[in-house]
């Protein structure tokens, strides 16, 4: 079993819906030393308590920008970035360190068999489904897998997928937020090997990070209107069958 085993200097332990973590991205894994983990866009790398949903500032990064999270089984730390780089978080010191380019923006990752996977956005927000892709941890490189929505422009679907996670069978969930700036927040059950995305329900919230833990709960971070300092966002759990939302904590800003 590995551990963070970092210095954390706990005299930052921040609300988690304070306005100091509203881009949270998180991630869970039972092989590290705490079972949830987020990063700030703004690059700090944070422990979430699982009862009260604060957060515990561990370190910087060294990388702002960041976009998806995610941990192997061995206990290894992968980012993305908005500049389209996959990055190693140490997991002692939590300095990243730049693997490769990807060659395209990754909002959300996802460890399923193995396998990293990754939701991209090739046309930088110009109308496209997102895609999903295979990523190499080892050096970056992607292999495409298909488009998750269909079409493009106003008819398009699930074109802005922030998050990407996958339940302990396998099945790989994704959260959207915006089409053309509507609110569309659906809860995408994503085909592993086609990429084809399915609408299974609609959620209350914009989840901008989300990932099972190894019983099944589906836990996530909303952030409202992105962030803004009167609209913190909050750690809550979703049900992955009715996309009904159920909030651990909310703090006052």
């Amino acid at each position: 079993m590995k551990y963070i085993t970092t210095n954390k200097l706990l005299t930052k332990s921040i609300c988690l819906v304070s306005t100091a973590f509203t881009h949270l991205l998180l991630t869970t894994n039972t092989s590290l030393a705490a079972q949830f983990y987020g990063t700030t866009f703004g690059g700090d790398f944070i422990e979430i308590d699982e009862s009260t949903g604060a957060g515990s500032f561990i370190g910087s990064t060294g990388f702002t920008n960041l976009r998806g999270l995610e941990i192997d089984s061995e206990g290894n730390i992968f980012a993305t970035s908005d500049s389209g780089l996959l990055i190693n978080i140490d997991r002692n010191t939590v300095i990243g360190t730049a693997i490769g380019s990807l060659g395209v923006i990754v909002e959300g990752l996802a460890f399923s068999n193995n396998i990293l996977y990754g939701v991209a956005d090739f046309d930088g927000g110009g109308g496209a489904a997102e895609t999903l892709i295979r990523i190499n941890p080892n050096n970056a490189n992607i292999a495409v897998i298909g488009e998750v929505g269909i079409g493009s422009g106003l008819s398009g679907t699930f074109r802005d997928l922030n998050s990407l996670a996958v339940n302990p069978s396998g099945q790989l969930f994704g959260l959207n937020a915006i089409t053309n700036g509507v609110l569309d927040t659906s809860l995408v059950n994503i085909n592993s090997s086609t990429g084809q995305g399915t609408q299974s329900a609609s959620v209350t919230e914009i989840i901008s990070g989300a990932d099972f833990d190894d019983n099944g709960i589906f836990y996530g971070i909303a952030v409202d209107d992105f962030g803004q300092a009167n609209n913190p966002s909050k750690f809550l759990t979703i049900n992955p069958i009715s996309g009904a939302i159920n909030d651990i904590t909310r703090c006052a800003t």
